[in-house]
């Protein structure tokens, strides 16, 4: 009688894929149908006895199937969500639902509270909102593969500490990693990120990174706002593409003390970008030529500055005395002043960027209209190997 007794329950185990260790296994077949799957699968365990669920198959996760495995593993009880099998469309987990603030594992608000999550190999995006409110995950690998992190995919995820980010990641959202409270380890952002660099992506997080990625356009409002959370930021290097820093970017940062910031010219920023910190106490490191320009706007103006790094462009930026020009800064004309006028045989306006954006003909005459420029710094080039700086107004 025993042993018909266990081997009853054997083939149970065989039938419904559930093990001794709590586990179980869901083979996906039909998109749309996990929670008849799921069913079948149980049998007649209950969900709460499951610790780990494995979903595989061949048919792609949509929202609704992530929904129903929220719906049907709502409690502490299971540990681990492994998903390192299962397939999704476009190697994408499902984002939220158009106007919807939750995202696919919703559960009244909040996300599963699963310890540990596996993804697929090959993944390339996580959805907005996939993972928002998993309070309780310390775990989840990151694939190489990894392209982009989806608007608050990891919102609420307070438990969280990633040491690195996939190198292949191009995009990361805003909210990314918004009150990811335990986020503390990560050194360095991925040097291919690109474009804007999200809003609240990194808000209230103690995350310790030291510069901000070539490739990086913007950094939105609040992205380091340090809130309440123990600061982190000490020294940060900032490159020529960055054109604009939002409001609160490194607000209550108050442990930052230099910053290098590879511009000819600042990046437009809100006066509050700095908020709470004490910017007198900050050394600004900016490239030779550069700091008229930067003592014109704050809150540049207000940092210590040093105009010793060299200029981004390649330019070659030497004052020499021997040419002048006035009047410097200019509104409509300018003239140049030279012992040999005749040795002069090309005038270029260069602006910040490295781009010719005029090209002057100095036949009889040194005086030139340069009306038409938009206000800002420029490189006057003579011959092609002489460089002198002017301001338009």
């Amino acid at each position: 009688m025993k042993k018909e007794i266990t081997l009853l329950a054997i083939s149970m185990f065989l039938a419904t894929g559930i093990n001794a260790q709590q586990e179980l296994t869901v083979t996906h077949t039909t998109a749309g149908a996990m929670e008849a799957e799921i069913n079948a699968a149980l049998g007649t365990t209950g969900a709460e006895e499951i610790q780990t669920l494995i979903i595989n198959g061949d048919a792609n996760v949509t929202y609704e199937d992530c929904s129903a495995i929220a719906a049907k593993f709502p409690t502490i009880s299971l540990k681990k969500l492994d998903l390192g099998t299962a397939k999704f469309e476009n190697d994408s987990t499902p984002g939220n639902k158009e106007g919807a603030s939750t995202g696919a594992f919703d559960i009244k608000g909040n996300g599963m509270q699963v310890e540990e999550v596996v993804l697929p190999a090959g993944l390339k995006v996580i959805g907005p909102r996939t993972f928002r409110k998993f309070s309780k995950m310390k775990k989840i690998n990151l694939p190489n593969t990894l392209v982009k992190l989806g608007e608050g995919c990891f919102t609420g995820c307070g438990s969280l500490d990633l040491e690195k980010l996939p190198e292949g990641l191009k995009t990361i959202e805003g909210y990314v990693f918004y009150q990811a409270y335990a986020m503390k380890s990560l050194e360095e952002l991925p040097a291919g990120l690109e474009g804007v660099l999200g809003a609240l992506s990194f808000a209230q997080t103690s995350v310790a990174i030291s510069y901000i990625p070539e490739g990086i356009t913007e950094i939105g409002s609040s992205a380091f706002n340090a809130n309440t959370r123990p600061v982190s930021l000490t020294s940060l290097t900032m490159y020529e593409k960055l054109a604009k820093i939002g409001s609160n970017a490194f607000k209550n940062q108050k442990m930052l003390n230099d910053i290098e910031l590879n511009r000819m010219t600042p990046p437009e920023t809100t006066e509050d970008a700095f908020t709470g910190i004490e910017l007198g106490k900050v050394i600004l490191y900016i490239p030779k030529g550069s700091r008229a320009a930067y003592e014109a706007v704050a809150p540049w103006n207000q940092m210590d500055i040093y105009d010793v790094l060299e200029p981004p462009t390649g330019i070659e930026n030497t004052e020499i005395t021997a040419i002048g020009i006035y009047p410097n800064p200019v509104v409509n004309t300018i003239s140049i002043s030279v012992q040999d006028a005749a040795m002069i045989k090309s005038i270029k306006i260069i602006d910040l960027a490295g781009t010719v954006v005029k090209n002057l003909h100095p036949e009889g005459t040194l005086t030139f209209d340069v009306s038409d420029l938009v206000n800002g710094m420029y490189f006057l080039q003579l011959n092609d190997d002489t460089t002198v700086k002017f301001i338009k107004k």
